[in-house]
């Protein structure tokens, strides 16, 4: 695991051990290297390379995405200055959403909105819309601003199918449930009961829907 870890950094530092660079050309093949690595997930080494070439937005913007994957001490501190340096980046709507994917999965749900609430919704790469949505719904949800959540969930089925399809079911059926509409909770259960990851988190709330429907 080790091997696995440095080798990319090892590659990095022979690709640069050269010295500095004698053209544009040589720079730009040391970025095509490092967006390779960081495409790979090798966000080590790619960071390596982007900040040895960095000085406009695009290598900038990836070593400020890798710091923020790899949840680098000193991300917090290069996003600032990111954005201070390019306030209109093309890397806006990846930056930004990657940096809500970190607080939303630190469970600062509330962060995670506001940083969600800055990213256009043309900036939004299409495989990452329904995650957008997801992200904005579940935020929403933990708060408890159902409305708003449901106005996100309700979305995810419009769009192409993805992993967040039955998730988002799943919330809106304990939403109505709270809400005590147990005919609609129990056909959003319903659905996302076909998912296996929520199949049993749904038995229950079938079960109990039916009971508070007289259903005996």
């Amino acid at each position: 695991m080790r091997i696995k870890r440095t080798m990319p950094a090892l590659l990095a530092a022979a690709l640069l051990s050269v010295g500095s660079f004698a053209s544009p050309t040589d720079g730009l093949k040391v970025y095509r290297e490092g967006l390779k690595l960081y495409q790979d997930g090798l966000y080590e080494g790619a960071r390596t390379l982007f900040e040895n070439v960095r000085g406009d937005e695009l290598t900038d913007g990836y070593a400020l995405l890798c710091a923020l994957k790899l949840r680098s001490n000193d991300a917090g501190t290069l996003y600032g200055e990111y954005f201070r340096l390019y306030p209109s980046s093309s890397l806006e709507g990846i930056i930004r959403l990657q940096n809500a994917r970190n607080l939303f999965d630190d469970g600062r749900y509330a962060a995670a909105l506001e940083e969600l609430s800055l990213i256009s919704g043309e900036a939004i790469p299409e495989n990452c819309m329904a995650e957008y949505m997801f992200k904005c719904g579940y935020s929403n949800f933990a708060l408890g601003n159902f409305a708003q959540a449901e106005n996100f969930l309700v979305v995810i089925e419009a769009l192409p199918f993805s992993d967040y399809i039955a998730p988002a079911q799943y919330y809106r059926g304990v939403m109505e449930y709270e809400n005590r509409h147990f005919d609609r909770a129990e056909a959003l259960f319903w659905k996302a009961s076909a998912d296996p990851r929520f199949s049993s988190l749904t038995d229950f709330y079938v079960v109990d829907c039916e009971f508070n429907q007289k259903n005996y």
